[in-house]
């Protein structure tokens, strides 16, 4: 935060910068990508303009710009070729294969 007077006695300003950035919780192999990225900026100022003794006038703004790409969970549509690769069994219809504890 950076509070400063403009002019002396009269305008006043206050600023407050923040930037935050993260690379993700999870990571997709399939899609090569991480989930619940994030990549913020924000801005917030305040002028007090002291016009008179008891005459006050404030203006405040706010700027904000965020990206991301949303939590881990995402529907992905993949060919019956890849189906076996990704999912680890041929027949989409049939329940996965048991595994077997003595292999």
């Amino acid at each position: 935060m950076l509070n400063l007077p403009l002019v002396e006695d009269t305008l006043f300003g206050r600023f407050n910068l923040a930037y935050q950035a993260r690379r993700g919780f999870a990571y997709n192999e399939l899609l090569d990508r991480y989930y619940d990225d994030l990549d913020s900026y924000t801005g917030f100022g305040t002028l007090r303009w002291q016009a008179l003794e008891n005459l006050v006038f404030d203006a405040s703004g706010l700027y904000s710009r965020m990206h991301d790409h949303g939590l881990i969970g995402e529907c992905v549509e993949i060919q019956a070729s890849q189906f076996e690769q990704v999912i680890g069994w041929t027949d989409p219809l049939a329940p996965p294969p048991i595994p077997n504890p003595n292999a």
